[in-house]
């Protein structure tokens, strides 16, 4: 296996490595798993075709 490092590096600054967190913080809000998940797949969505990560985006995009 050969790891492509500025790949890997590329992906982290995305931040999408914390919609698990994202979702999880929404659970314990009251949100129910289904709906966080949503919620966070849309957000995600939302970042991939705007070309931003999660520390791009303001309040009012959450």
């Amino acid at each position: 296996m050969k790891l492509k490092h500025e790949n890997m590096r590329k992906q982290a600054q995305k931040g999408f490595f914390a919609a698990t967190d994202l979702a999880d913080y929404l659970v314990e809000k009251g949100v129910p798993f289904r709906e966080a998940h949503g919620m966070v797949g849309k957000l995600v969505k939302h970042c991939l075709k705007e070309n931003k990560s999660f520390e791009d985006l303001a309040l009012k995009d959450y």
